[in-house]
């Protein structure tokens, strides 16, 4: 994590206010009809539903009702690499591999696009315990409020374990101890594949996220992605079909390894071993992916 306070960017970081994304949703309303908003309702089992933005913005401005998560949110920024990534190739494969030609101007759909978000969380949310999908780092800022951020590091054993024991019903933690990471304004987590969290929002609090992958830990993103696939339960999100495309992509360009990107020190042949991807292979998902090792 990089405390704000120990952030020597060249310039300060500029933080979002609760009131800048409360004015810019209000900003995109439609001139006609109504706006919806995902919404993770706590008082609802936690499901998540599409509000009318109005009636999501009077609950959340109301203590007496209880805590709302508002999710999928466009982010209200126009660069959200953080700056400690940018200008480092090894960061932008997830963004520059295709599963079809990739020199287009536009190449931005499904796992790519949108590669980043924004959250607003009222005081009092919380998740499971789960992983992010697809072997991704996630980057995330907390622009106002407090997060704590409450993670596990596990090896591919215990990651393992765990996820049968999610699929089996018995646990949502790891039987490992966790430690917390309390964020604060201008605080910034970026997290590797496969870390098990458990977010929960210590006041009211706002966050902008950034996705991608590494050229250097290809294959450590490549057994994540296999074990939230095989155990969907893990993540709290949606299989990509373009996943396997991507990876095929990635294993292609490490077999020769293309500059201008740093293949890193990973066992790359177990990497390229991904070389067949199928989809709808998992009949309880009809977008499925479902990765094939070669000769394993």
């Amino acid at each position: 994590m990089v405390p704000q306070q120990f952030n020597d960017a060249p310039q300060p970081r500029t933080l979002l206010t609760i009131e800048q994304f409360r004015q810019q949703l209000q900003f995109r309303k439609p001139v006609r009809g109504k706006a919806w908003i995902d919404v993770q309702d706590f008082s609802n089992e936690e499901i998540t539903q599409k509000w009318e933005l109005d009636d999501a913005l009077k609950h959340m401005d109301n203590s007496r009702y209880g805590p709302v998560n508002f999710l999928n949110i466009r982010t209200l920024r126009d660069n959200v690499v953080p700056w400690e990534l940018e200008g480092l190739a090894d960061y932008r494969v997830l963004q520059e591999a295709s599963d079809r030609a990739g020199v287009a101007k536009d190449n931005r759909q499904g796992l790519n696009f949108p590669d980043s978000f924004a959250l607003w969380g009222k005081q009092g949310t919380w998740s499971f315990p789960h992983v992010d999908k697809h072997g991704l780092y996630t980057a995330v800022l907390c622009e106002q409020g407090e997060k704590l951020w409450f993670s596990w590091s596990l090896d591919d054993k215990e990651l393992e374990n765990w996820a049968k024991d999610r699929e089996r019903g018995e646990k949502y933690e790891p039987s490992q101890a966790g430690f917390p990471v309390l964020m604060r304004n201008g605080d910034l987590l970026i997290q590797p594949p496969g870390t098990v969290h458990a977010p929960a929002s210590v006041t009211n609090v706002i966050m902008t996220g950034y996705f991608f992958w590494s050229s250097r830990t290809m294959n450590t993103t490549a057994r994540c992605a296999l074990l939230d696939l095989e155990h969907p339960n893990i993540t709290n999100e949606d299989v990509q079909p373009e996943l396997g495309g991507r990876l095929k992509h990635l294993a292609h360009a490490s077999k020769l390894r293309l500059q201008p990107y740093n293949w890193g020190e990973e066992d790359l042949e177990e990497f390229q071993r991904l070389e067949q991807v199928s989809s709808a292979q998992q009949p309880s998902l009809s977008y499925s992916i479902n990765l094939l090792l070669v000769g394993s």
